[in-house]
């Protein structure tokens, strides 16, 4: 079998500022960019669809293809979205050919689209890509529905033709914890390579200006980024793209009048469009990923957006990172998370400009390989391989 077309089961209403969504629409674009016929059922606010799908594509450089089936359902009402979402799954369902497969990523429509499969005894090929464990989350946070969770996933994997994982933490955890006798790959998160393109070697002679982008929850790193700053001279200057959650951003904006010339030092952009951040790294001449929770399972879209950029890169030893990220080759890793170790770490990069170089070169080498197209055709292949 060679899969010819493949239901994406994401369910999101647009327009939308959540990664998830964003991430899902790309990669769909992305799997038809490849020649495979890729179904996805958004809701829409809009009135005028196309219109919206239009501006949709020129906002996110998403190149247009035939291959693409964006049926839009009516988004007004999430309820009845949902209720048309799954209508419209369980219609393509019946109607798959031979050359189908179901592609999902959140557990909740996925077990709808296992316990279809099982009831009708539908034989359509089904993989999952996980971004996390969601009963270790769970367990971890001691929310009380870690149980209910490992029901979910395990019933999921029993009808599952393989699964797509985002990083070698999470492929290992997954064995660890279920042990699933499927096949898995790891395919970490992608950028877009129509924004994301290499830019010119930095010129590190004055003005120094770092660059953080993503949310601010404490477990990013970017407090510790904040304070960094006080340990480094005058000339080096932090923009911080991302504002949610507020509460944080007034935080950061309190720890960063602490910082020694702190008003001017340090700017807050807020949430920026692909676009947008792109032209802003582009003025940038280090890219920080300060991450300090290593618990979490997670593949840094914006680390390898900045990698598409071929900007220097200073990041933290945290292991999705450095299961990335080479020390020296494509990044310079602090020895810790540490405000200090970061600091250190972002001066040494800036006053060796021949290493910062080094590093862009080595990112435009492999700048097409980490695409989301190259990551769709790479899925693609597993898939195919997977169900022979």
């Amino acid at each position: 079998m060679t899969i010819q077309r493949l239901v994406f089961a994401k369910k999101f209403i647009l327009p939308s500022r959540a990664a998830n969504a964003l991430q899902s629409l790309t990669m769909a674009y992305a799997f038809a960019a490849n020649g495979v016929r890729t179904t996805l059922l958004p809701g829409f606010r809009a009135r005028d669809r196309r219109a919206f799908q239009t501006e949709l594509e020129r906002g996110y450089a998403l190149r247009p293809t035939p291959d693409l089936d964006l049926t839009a359902l009516g988004g007004g009402h999430k309820g009845i979205y949902g209720l048309h979402f799954r209508v419209g799954l369980a219609r393509r369902c019946l109607t798959a050919d031979a050359h189908t497969v179901l592609y999902s990523r959140d557990i909740k429509e996925a077990l709808f689209l296992a316990r279809l499969k099982r009831r009708l005894r539908l034989r359509i090929p089904f993989f999952f890509e996980m971004h996390e464990i969601l009963s270790e989350q769970h367990r971890l946070l001691d929310t009380g529905r870690a149980d209910r969770y490992e029901t979910m996933e395990r019933e999921l994997l029993r009808e599952l033709d393989g699964i797509v994982v985002i990083s070698p933490v999470l492929r290992d955890d997954l064995q660890r914890v279920y042990a699933p006798d499927l096949p898995v790959f790891v395919s970490p998160m992608g950028y877009n390579d129509a924004i994301f393109s290499p830019m010119p070697d930095v010129d590190l002679s004055g003005e120094v200006r770092c660059a953080y982008a993503g949310s601010l929850y404490p477990g990013k790193g970017i407090h510790n980024l904040v304070q960094a700053m006080a340990h480094l001279p005058d000339r080096f200057r932090l923009l911080v793209l991302g504002g949610n959650p507020g509460h944080e951003l007034e935080r950061l904006r309190e720890m960063a009048r602490n910082v020694p010339n702190g008003a001017e030092r340090v700017r807050f952009a807020g949430h920026r469009s692909p676009l947008e951040l792109a032209a802003d790294l582009r003025n940038c001449h280090i890219f920080v990923v300060p991450q300090s929770s290593g618990a979490e399972f997670f593949s840094p879209i914006k680390l390898y957006e900045a990698m598409g950029l071929a900007i220097p890169t200073v990041a933290t030893p945290v292991p999705a990172i450095t299961g990335v990220l080479r020390h020296g080759e494509t990044a310079l890793l602090a020895r810790d998370e540490s405000p200090e170790a970061l600091a250190r770490t972002i001066r040494e990069l800036a006053t060796n400009p021949a290493l910062a170089h080094a590093l862009q070169k080595r990112c435009r080498t492999s700048h097409q390989a980490r695409s989301w197209t190259q990551r769709a055709g790479d899925c693609l292949a597993f898939m195919n391989e997977s169900i022979g």
